[in-house]
């Protein structure tokens, strides 16, 4: 699937395209085959209210067999009228902590409670998201919740980066550089967002110049 949307087999602005399962089955179905990798760049993830790191993960690693993409969990939600959960990433650690990572592309939470949700069936829930306002508004929604933190697709492309080189086995290397290419190709040349809520901002005389 990777090398059919590079090479525009299926062509950008399609339902196939946009969907973040195909993302997320794209790059963690690949991440999953050199998992103390994953666990380097997912460490990097910031804390929702503290922004500290998710260091305390750095040093494990995935259990044999624990790692599932789009494991079922039985929830029953009445306000949602939801009865099961789908995380889109979940595994376990050497240390018995579990870990979800939920996929985020174009959009936000799919439900009003979607993290909340998650974070029941896990220890870390890790928000990956592309644009600035969806990660802006978990952090307005979520500030008082423990387990949830956050990382952006562009910091996970970086990542990933560096470390290309620290990679000693060609096969390693060739699949972090066919996920980074495809990253480039996926995030690259769309903007995600505004940094910063300008809507909150007093500036002097009413307008982005002074006159000064």
């Amino acid at each position: 699937m990777i090398d059919a949307e590079i090479r525009k087999k299926i062509r950008q602005g399609t339902a196939v395209s946009q969907l973040e399962d195909v993302l997320t089955s794209n790059v963690f179905g690949l991440m999953r085959m050199i998992p103390h990798h994953l666990i380097k760049i997912l460490a990097n993830a910031k804390h929702i209210r503290e922004n500290e790191k998710l260091t305390q993960i750095s040093a494990l690693s995935i259990t044999s067999n624990s790692f599932e993409l789009w494991k079922t969990f039985q929830n029953k939600n009445e306000e949602t009228d939801k009865n099961r959960d789908e995380p889109d990433v979940y595994f376990e650690l050497n240390n018995g902590k579990k870990v979800i990572v939920e996929v985020k592309y174009l959009s936000g939470e799919s439900d009003e409670n979607q993290l909340i949700d998650y974070s029941e069936h896990c220890d870390y829930l890790i928000y990956l998201t592309f644009f600035n306002e969806h990660r802006q508004k978990a952090k307005e929604k979520y500030s008082d919740h423990e387990k949830i933190y956050l990382l952006t697709w562009r910091e996970f492309c970086h990542l990933l980066k560096e470390i290309l080189p620290q990679s000693n086995s060609a096969i390693e290397s060739a699949l972090i550089n066919h996920i980074s290419n495809y990253l480039d190709y996926k995030i690259g040349s769309i903007w995600d967002g505004w940094n910063q809520d300008f809507g909150k901002i007093n500036y002097p005389y009413g307008g982005f110049y002074n006159g000064n």
